[in-house]
């Protein structure tokens, strides 16, 4: 048999290895005898597929990843049902874009890169087993910009895993239709939700998952990368200024925390409170996340001033619960991440019915000496350090 000049010039760049041998075991890089590319014949390009279906006849492919960044990545698409023949010549296509393609027989899958793009867009991917005389149906594959990560919220967590972090950039996939993901310290994935227009919310994972022997977390800020490529992930790290710590729960060594006075009038608030106790966050990571949480909600700014004490404002029992009845007793937990962690033991602060004054006895007296006088009136109650106010003068 006579070969046409035409069957005798492929040459070692049209050829593709897909997991296997050629005839005789002869390598693509070698193959010159005309034998061997008469006996290549029947897998040669073919432009129908082996079973003589066109290749548009699979039902389906799927692609990953479904998302990719503007300078393109490595994909893979995988068919549903349908042989890829060895030594095929493939191609993909991403919208009206070509691009060479390496094809896995063995796998079922077709390799190949996404193009870059100049803006976010989202396109018809499909992929060719004749070198593009027949193309097979579509997948969907999304451009996003690069990501521009604004800030951390809160940068601290309890040891024990039980916050959500709040990332703030500009320019993110805001849809759900491909899977998001956080990763912690290279190792630990978590689903991410979107929040908002601004940012994403991840769940932080206990510190025992990175030390499982550790019981300190301040010493070892956690790592961040978040991923919109859905499955496999592209990670994409945040900025080192951009770091999470963990610390221990407030108090929870000591199971005690003293609030200093117990007690204000509820209409009034405003008492200036000193808690004491054990295991504080100090110095502090960010001041505006410190304070005291009433009745498991509110939140009032405190201040740290050391390890075992800080401060905070006692607000009226009006602002915690507006249909309030005094008197009553309201919870107050110390948080240092902006009340995702607190205390939680119970402690209370006791507000009071306000005192009604009726008159006081004797309603006068000489400016050089003290006078004993008696208030009378209504709600009074017994309790330590009770003082009154003349003037200036407590």
């Amino acid at each position: 048999m006579q070969l046409e000049p035409a069957q005798l010039e492929p040459t070692t760049s049209d050829f593709r290895r897909y997991m296997g041998e050629l005839p005789n075991g002869t390598e693509p890089e070698i193959l010159n005898a005309t034998e061997n590319v008469l006996r290549l014949g029947q897998f040669w390009w073919p432009s129908t597929l082996s079973d003589g279906s066109e290749p548009s006849s699979f039902s389906r492919i799927s692609i990953s990843p479904q998302r990719g960044p503007l300078d393109g990545l490595d994909v893979i698409l995988r068919t549903d049902g349908f042989y890829i023949p060895p030594f095929s010549r493939c191609r993909c296509q991403f919208g009206t874009v070509q691009v060479p393609a390496y094809c896995v027989a063995q796998l079922q899958q077709v390799q190949c890169r996404a193009p870059a793009v100049t803006g976010q867009q989202t396109v018809d991917v499909r992929f060719s087993v004749n070198d593009g005389a027949t193309w097979g149906p579509k997948a969907r594959f999304a451009y996003y910009a690069p990501p521009l990560f604004a800030a951390l919220h809160p940068p601290l967590g309890s040891l024990l895993g039980v916050n959500n972090v709040s990332i703030y950039m500009f320019q993110f996939p805001t849809d759900d239709a491909v899977p998001s993901y956080c990763r912690w310290q290279g190792t630990f994935v978590t689903p991410i939700s979107v929040g908002g227009s601004d940012h994403i919310v991840c769940p932080v994972p206990s510190h025992s998952k990175f030390a499982p022997f550790s019981h300190e977390g301040d010493d070892m800020p956690l790592t961040l990368e978040v991923s919109f490529a859905g499955l496999p992930p592209v990670w994409i790290p945040l900025p080192r200024s951009l770091n999470f710590r963990q610390h221990n729960v407030p108090v929870r060594e000591t199971q005690e925390l003293f609030v200093s006075p117990r007690h204000g009038v509820a209409i009034k608030g405003g008492a200036d409170l000193t808690l004491t106790g054990s295991g504080f966050v100090f110095p502090v990571v960010n001041s505006s996340l410190v304070g005291c949480v009433f009745g498991r909600w509110y939140f009032s700014h405190g201040e740290v001033t050391s390890g075992t004490s800080m401060h905070c404002r006692a607000p009226s029992l009006f602002d915690i619960f507006p249909d309030a009845v005094p008197p009553m007793d309201v919870t107050i937990d110390l948080t240092f991440d902006g009340g995702q962690t607190r205390t939680n033991l119970n402690n209370v602060y006791s507000y009071l019915k306000d005192f009604q004054f009726d008159s006081v006895l004797p309603s006068g007296g000489l400016y050089s000496t003290q006078t004993l006088a008696t208030l009378q009136g209504r709600n009074f109650k017994r309790t330590p350090k009770t003082y009154l106010k003349f003037g200036d003068i407590k």
